[in-house]
């Protein structure tokens, strides 16, 4: 008995705003016309992947092409962190794995919501944990401070504004309790005794983060509630 084969080509014009999904079973095709917004909603809530649409390592894309929520993950990573102590002095440290979630309406980012992972590929029942690096509300909410941003004409532009935060100046703004997790032992009296503790570590110690009550779904069910309303 033969085994039954369907092909899937995409076919889309230079608009961008829609595509001609052509479905070829056992030789005989049909077609059917889609948004390109339904094909990246589908593939990014089960995959991790790129394409020329999306920037890479996107988690979730929902909404149309005006308004939308996109959610990027970023890797665990030596950076480097620019902070001020009488001055301003660069230190290489660890990163967690970080999820940034933005809120865009007509090209402009309206909310940015940033989180550390415990490990990489989130998945939609994973808990989230707070952003141990302050500049960061206890929501998640980031604080631009005097940052201006782009304008977004395109989701891949997000990539260069997640390299803004990450190449700000960082203070101890916004470092609470809530923050991190001291590991047992360790006294960190501060935000610079924590960039002080990581500099010779090859990764982030996944025990100093502190996980919020809240999976990525949950969160990303609260931000579209938001985008609704405003």
């Amino acid at each position: 008995m033969s085994q039954e084969k369907i092909k899937l080509n995409f076919e889309i014009p230079e608009d961008g705003r829609s595509a001609k999904v052509v479905i070829t079973k056992d030789g005989i095709s049909s077609h059917k016309t889609v948004s390109i917004e339904d094909i990246i909603s589908k593939l990014a809530s089960n995959y991790k992947f790129s394409t020329g649409l999306i920037p890479k390592n996107t988690r979730l894309f929902s909404g149309s092409r005006d308004r939308y929520l996109i959610a990027i993950e970023t890797d665990a990573k030596i950076r480097t962190i620019s902070t001020e102590n009488d001055g301003v002095w660069d230190s290489k440290i660890p990163f967690p794995p970080c999820l940034f979630v933005f809120d865009i309406c007509e090209e402009l980012i309206k909310k940015t919501y940033l989180f550390a992972l415990k490990s990489p590929n989130v998945l939609s029942t994973d808990m989230l944990c707070h952003f141990p690096f302050g500049n960061v509300y206890s929501d998640g909410h980031v604080c631009w401070g005097r940052v201006t941003l782009p304008k977004i004409s395109k989701p891949t532009d997000l990539i260069g504004v997640i390299n803004v935060f990450f190449d700000s100046r960082f203070n101890g703004d916004l470092i609470e309790s809530y923050s991190y997790t001291a590991i047992q032992g360790t006294h960190l009296g501060g935000f610079h005794e924590l960039i002080g503790y990581l500099k010779d570590k090859d990764m982030f110690p996944i025990e100093m983060l502190k996980q919020m009550n809240e999976s990525f779904d949950s969160m990303i069910k609260k931000a579209g509630d938001k985008n609704e309303t405003t």
